[in-house]
């Protein structure tokens, strides 16, 4: 690109600004624009970042209301959205379509696009698996939550966290235990961490095991994972509430164990 010509005429408090922008005369690919007001920064930005979204029809004067004109022409041309990358000063993180258009060299950009695309699918299957949300809206601002939380909660490097797979499937193959079908947000939640730090949870923690383990071969109408001793309890307390043994009703638990009223359910 050689030059950007800019026409902006009620632009979010800009009234009127025409400037050509000469890269090629000033022999750099970067200009600084300075403004004692503030509002002229943000505005010119947010004018930018509607063009990027594909949202020109929507510019305007949001004081009286006035609709905006908005002129970028480059030397090859009106300016592609494509072209456009905004950054805003609170975001840490950033997503868009146009990042790769942003590089020169096409290879380096075919490579870019498809990293982005695999990032993100990768992302979401592991929001999936770890019922961390990739990124929430708060107060109007994006927090990408799900890859900041990893890093600092496995105490990876800064590098992000692709390359630092490796170094967790590294840490994965030396578990002892199987915790795929456990969320991570089930472990990694402070009011979790707190019981587990629990001094009367961490002497008992084994006896609760021996005896979770000798419940579940006691009864067989249990079942591990899916019909659990906490479901029956709440079984228990939905019964009694809907006076469900009246009359000749009772339950059948697999077949053997024959429960006549709430007394010996809760027994």
């Amino acid at each position: 690109m050689e030059f950007l010509q800019c026409k902006l005429f009620n632009c979010y408090g800009i009234n009127a600004l025409e400037y050509t922008f000469d890269f090629k005369e000033v022999k750099t690919n970067v200009f600084a624009i300075y403004a004692r007001n503030s509002l002229m920064k943000t505005s010119f930005a947010k004018t930018f970042k509607m063009l990027q979204e594909g949202k020109q029809s929507e510019i305007r004067d949001e004081i009286f209301n006035e609709e905006g004109q908005v002129e970028i022409i480059t030397d090859q041309g009106p300016i592609d959205r494509d072209s456009i990358f905004v950054i805003k000063s609170f975001e840490s993180s950033y997503e868009s379509n146009s990042i790769s258009s942003l590089l020169v060299n096409d290879e380096i950009k075919t490579n870019i696009s498809e990293l982005i695309s695999l990032q993100g699918s990768f992302l979401k299957k592991l929001e999936k698996a770890s019922g961390v949300k990739v990124s929430r809206t708060s107060q109007g601002k994006i927090i990408y939550d799900l890859e900041s939380k990893l890093i600092k909660d496995l105490e990876l490097t800064e590098e992000g966290l692709l390359l630092n797979l490796k170094k967790i499937r590294d840490s994965l193959a030396s578990l002892e235990i199987d915790c795929k079908d456990i969320l991570y947000t089930d472990i990694f939640d402070e009011s979790v961490l707190k019981k587990i730090s629990n001094k009367v949870f961490q002497d008992s923690i084994e006896e609760f095991c021996a005896s979770y383990e000798e419940i579940y071969r006691s009864f067989s109408f249990l079942d591990k994972g899916n019909f659990t001793l906490s479901k029956l309890k709440n079984i228990n307390k939905a019964l009694d509430s809907n006076h469900f043994f009246v009359k000749k009703n009772k339950i059948t638990l697999d077949g053997d164990y024959i429960v006549n009223n709430i007394d010996e359910l809760k027994t």
